[in-house]
C-alpha cells in the first residue's frame, strides 16, 4: 500500500491516491488525527451519499503507529 499524488487541502487533511498490490488504486481523503492516528476515507462508499463522507463509526479505515 502506497500514497501518491497527495495534495494538502488544510492543517489536518490531504487528498490523494492509495495504490494497493496488484494494480488497484482508489481516491482517498486522509484526516490527520493526532501524530500516531489517521483516518483514510474513500472517495465513494456504499450506502453513503456525496464523496469523503464516512466517518470512523462507518467507511473509514482507520491507522495506528
Amino acid at each position: 500500500m502506497a500514497f501518491y499524488r497527495l495534495k494538502k487541502s488544510s492543517k489536518t487533511v490531504y487528498y490523494g491516491r492509495l495504490h494497493y498490490a496488484g494494480g488497484k488504486s482508489d481516491l482517498v481523503k486522509i484526516k490527520i488525527k493526532s501524530s500516531k492516528k489517521f483516518d483514510i476515507i474513500p472517495k465513494h462508499f456504499m450506502n453513503l451519499k456525496g464523496n469523503y463522507t464516512g466517518n470512523e463509526s462507518y467507511g473509514a479505515m482507520i491507522y495506528t503507529r
